[in-house]
């Protein structure tokens, strides 16, 4: 019995079966009752955590000491106790239930499991006699004081080398019968941003020390061989050496002072990152499984480049109506590869986990509440490029989150020339995606939206040589205060406060040398004004669609009526949401700069826009 139901965290599994027959006796008798077999749990999707749990103490304790015993984290997964009670009260008071045994538990916990590593957190991995030692050494103070005669007795069964058994996918299919609310599991992830939200919030009074995390580039580089390793593919192909440069530059970023990086969210940053190499070498299996990959065409793509708070998110979702289109939703861009390339049955559907994730995700975060009005997130909807360019760890969006001096020197001398080869690979692999989803030999035309592309328009147009360009133009000191709030916000989620009229005159040189970056460009290559549209900003806001019939007329593309209806009515309800919104208010002031101030700063640009009459 010991040796196929050895005694886990959550007590003796061989106990529980003999209640069961027991139970399943009195059912049998005609009492009207039910079993719920229940998971380990300690945590709620909240972020609460049990302190007085012993899972909770044992990771309190790794915690002081840096240390593990055999195999703990490997078994470290939790079910958040709401979730577990609705399914629980649910079942219960559904008169109509056909089942008589239930599994009360995440089927597939997760796409992979998180390790401590993505997350910075490198504890030793010690004997439970080493590990007790330690703990002692901290006296009254461990949060194991008091529990060694419970741990020395069990702990032969719940700390030992070996791998955890596999098992097969856990059969929920009677919770979802008879439960008359949808089961949503919350992800890893968002299990495990809820905890550090809650764990570090002085409010909530944790009694414990919580991790610290070590964002150190050599040990992340272990973390992407070992997801090389973990994909069979090779380390080399998948991190180049300009790829491994660039992440040496963001952790320098990262750790330095100036940066202010919250010590609380430091563990996020180190799985931001490792998120990302996992994503390359997920990348770099797809690859090599389809190698076909490697012939998909991107034909004239259309980059919409209006600069920061121009309307370029309106434009790029009302135009994504039209399915002459493909665009990069949300869900696509957290999550690039789905397992198995189920594309064609899965991705989109209620069945694709990357949009509930999605969802999880902005709720633990709060992030569509904390920019309602600046910037609408939404799972389904268009979103820019960015992430495309944040896999090569070398793009000049960095600057909206961590400002680095010494990033951007690096930037000056190296440009993007690595990161767009890099985006033109990931998108042959949505392209690719898009036609399984869509069961055709045929592509589309992308349509991709980010305004930092200003930045890096030779590097664009030599790996997009075809591309077509619709730029968006409104007054300086309009938009640098709508856009210094948004960057000021997005800050605030992972670093300290600065100081406003510091990030004023940091904004204020990095926007109107980006756009007098582009304006050289473009005087440089007038053979590209053909492919080139420009749209004045409150002309779009007056009448949208007369703006979108101009495009079209532009490029020579159809406007067809379906299309035309899709756009009209997605516009209404945008109207109509807005009228609900809380507006978004700035003042350049708040940041120390002025009207005449940020005019100066965009002297060149404002001539070029005076020229083409905007």
């Amino acid at each position: 019995m010991k040796r196929n139901f050895p005694l886990g965290l959550i007590g003796y599994p061989w106990s529980k079966l003999v209640s069961e027959q027991a139970l399943l006796f009195a059912h049998g008798a005609g009492i009207p009752l039910a079993i719920f077999r229940l998971p380990t749990t300690g945590i709620a999707t909240s972020g609460y955590v049990n302190s007085n749990d012993i899972i909770s103490r044992l990771s309190a304790a790794s915690t002081q000491v840096e240390m593990t015993p055999p195999g703990f984290w490997a078994r470290k997964h939790s079910d958040p106790v709401d979730v577990l009670a609705e399914i629980c009260v649910g079942i219960s008071m559904n008169p109509e239930r056909r089942h008589q045994i239930y599994h009360c538990c995440e089927p597939e916990p997760g796409r992979y499991d998180i390790d401590p590593l993505d997350m910075g957190i490198h504890y030793k991995d010690v004997s439970y006699p080493q590990f007790k030692r330690a703990c002692l050494a901290h006296g009254a103070s461990s949060p194991l004081d008091g529990y060694w005669l419970l741990l020395d007795h069990f702990s032969k069964y719940w700390f030992y080398n070996r791998e955890p058994r596999v098992s097969s996918q856990v059969d929920d299919q009677s919770i979802r019968d008879d439960c008359p609310k949808p089961i949503c599991w919350p992800n890893v992830l968002v299990k495990l941003i809820g905890v550090s939200n809650w764990t570090t919030d002085p409010e909530n009074n944790w009694p414990y020390s919580v991790p610290y995390a070590k964002l150190d580039y050599d040990l992340l580089v272990e973390r992407a061989e070992s997801y090389a390793e973990l994909m069979n593919v090779s380390f080399k192909d998948t991190y180049p050496d300009w790829m491994l440069q660039g992440l040496q530059h963001v952790v320098e970023a990262l750790n330095s002072p100036n940066t202010k990086l919250r010590q609380s969210r430091r563990g996020l940053a180190v799985l931001q990152i490792s998120r990302l190499l996992r994503e390359n070498a997920e990348l770099a299996r797809e690859r090599k499984l389809y190698p076909e990959i490697e012939s998909e065409q991107i034909t004239r793509p259309v980059f919409i480049l209006g600069i920061n708070r121009t309307g370029t998110t309106f434009l790029h979702r009302l135009m994504s109506r039209d399915p002459r289109f493909w665009a990069l939703r949300t869900y696509e861009l957290f999550t690039t590869v789905l397992p198995n390339a189920d594309y064609a049955s899965v991705a989109g559907t209620a069945e694709d986990s990357r949009r509930q994730f999605v969802q999880d995700y902005f709720e633990v975060t709060n992030l569509q509440e904390n920019f309602a009005g600046m910037h609408p997130f939404d799972v389904d909807e268009p979103e820019e490029d960015i992430k495309l360019l944040a896999l090569a760890f070398a793009s000049w969006t960095s600057n909206i989150l961590r400002p680095s001096a010494r990033h951007n020197e690096w930037l000056d001398e190296t440009g993007s020339m690595h990161a767009y080869p890099h985006h033109h690979r990931v998108l042959q692999h949505f392209n690719w995606q898009r036609r399984l989803i869509e069961s055709t030999q045929s592509s589309k035309q992308w349509l991709l939206k980010m305004p930092f592309h200003l930045m890096e328009l030779d590097n664009l147009v030599r790996t997009y040589p075809d591309a077509l360009f619709i730029q968006t133009h409104r007054a300086p000191s309009e938009f640098m205060g709508s856009w210094m709030s948004m960057v000021e916000n997005f800050r605030l989620q992972m670093f300290e406060s600065q100081s406003r009229y510091d990030l004023g005159i940091e904004q204020l040189n990095l926007m109107s040398r980006m756009m007098n970056r582009a304006i050289e460009f473009r005087t440089r290559h007038p053979e590209l004004d053909g492919r080139w549209i420009d749209i004045n900003f409150n002309e779009f806001v007056q009448n949208p669609m007369n703006i979108v019939t101009e495009i079209y007329e532009k490029f020579d593309w159809p406007l067809n009526p379906s299309a035309l209806d899709r756009m009209e009515q997605w516009k209404q309800q945008q109207d109509e949401q807005r009228k609900r919104e809380v507006r978004h208010r700035y003042d350049l002031a708040d940041y120390g700069l002025t009207s005449a101030k940020v005019d100066a700063a965009f002297e060149h640009y404002l001539q070029f826009a005076k020229q083409l009459d905007l």
